[in-house]
């Protein structure tokens, strides 16, 4: 195949044109003046191919402006440092290893057909070995056996960096708005005695009998064990002998529902009163 050579000086200003034929139009080919070598292999582009840029590792920044951005996407050549998404006219110096700049939507990270995993994972990993074992992650569920449609908090409990169990979830924000964990509360509700006057994952409380309220769970516990903090007092009253109050756990305490018994202040005497419980247990 004959070859084209196109050959200029440093210092020159010259124009190659080439005109299309049949048309009055022409086409401009401008070359820099910098020093700059075009290559291709077996004298085809090949877009599929790897591309590296900046190979020889110099101090050069490398850069992709948008429609609104100049510094799109920014490497500074210095030391490495990342900017995505902009940030601002001028040349912003990134000031962490990698910064993100969002508008309007804010931030994707999809995993749209991934076929092998249930999961779309952001990772953390700090570590001074190159395979870290120890991993926490932020998971939003598409699918599996729990949890699904929900975002989790992980930290990998059995640090074998393997997939995902229950118990990796330290922190599960669900899909109807509840937080779960050993350190958040699992249901609380504020009880006046003839009705709720404000609950959360309470549905109901019914009463089974001179001041002992049933209080049903809209979403059940994970078992039987969990902890009830509760308080009363005879119609919201001062703590004086006749109305201050206890209370008491009953035996009917279940994964869906629990008794408190209030009692005035002899711990004795059942006495209807306005209740306020709050629920911890295992998640």
């Amino acid at each position: 195949m004959a070859k084209v050579k196109i050959q200029g000086h440093a210092s020159g200003t010259g124009i190659l044109t080439v005109t299309a034929p049949n048309t009055s139009t022409d086409r401009t080919i401008t070359l820099p003046d910098s020093t700059g070598t075009l290559a291709t292999t077996a004298d085809t582009f090949d877009p599929d191919g790897a591309v590296v840029i900046n190979e020889s590792g110099a101090d050069v920044d490398f850069r992709v402006e948008s429609d609104t951005h100049t510094h799109a996407i920014f490497v500074e050549g210095s030391n490495g440092k990342i900017n995505l998404g902009g940030g601002g006219a001028g040349s912003p110096t990134p000031s962490h290893d990698v910064i993100i700049h969002t508008d309007n939507d804010g931030l994707m990270i999809n995993n749209y057909g991934q076929t092998n995993g249930e999961f779309a994972k952001i990772m953390f990993a700090s570590h001074d070995t190159a395979a870290p074992n120890t991993k926490g992650a932020i998971v939003f569920k598409r699918a599996g056996d729990f949890g699904v449609g929900d975002m989790q908090f992980w930290v990998d409990s059995n640090a074998d960096d393997a997939t995902a169990v229950e118990a990796d979830a330290k922190l599960i924000l669900t899909q109807d708005g509840r937080g779960l964990s050993q350190f958040t509360a699992l249901a609380w509700c504020d009880y006046t005695g003839t009705g709720i006057n404000d609950t959360f994952n309470v549905s109901s409380v019914s009463e089974a009998g001179t001041a002992q309220y049933t209080f049903n769970f809209s979403n059940n516990m994970a078992n039987d064990t969990y902890t009830v903090v509760a308080s009363t007092c005879k119609g919201g009253g001062g703590p004086s002998a006749s109305n201050s109050a206890a209370v008491s756990v009953g035996e009917t305490r279940a994964v869906g529902s629990c008794l408190i018994e209030a009692f005035r202040g002899d711990a004795v005497t059942r006495q209807d009163g306005d209740v306020r419980m709050v629920i911890f247990g295992d998640v």
